[in-house]
């Protein structure tokens, strides 16, 4: 049960802010590292590469799923 726990844990959403702040959903994503090391499929970031490049991902955040939702950037 520890595992199954601990894996859930480990996924997040990728999630972009908009105008009006509107949080637009990105992808999924899961931890492989202890330093914040995650892996994600290419084309989550590939069509708005520029977008986050040019906000500095200060738009960029990630959602983890629980009872409180939160947000990270």
């Amino acid at each position: 049960m520890d595992n199954e726990v601990r894996h859930k844990d480990l996924i997040f959403s990728i999630l972009i802010k908009k105008e009006s702040n509107r949080l637009l959903h990105l992808g999924t994503g899961f931890f492989i590292g202890y330093n914040g090391l995650f892996s994600t499929c290419g084309h989550t970031f590939r069509k708005i590469e520029n977008e986050l490049i040019s906000n500095r991902f200060e738009n960029l955040y990630i959602g983890f799923s629980s009872k409180e939702s939160s947000l990270l950037r």
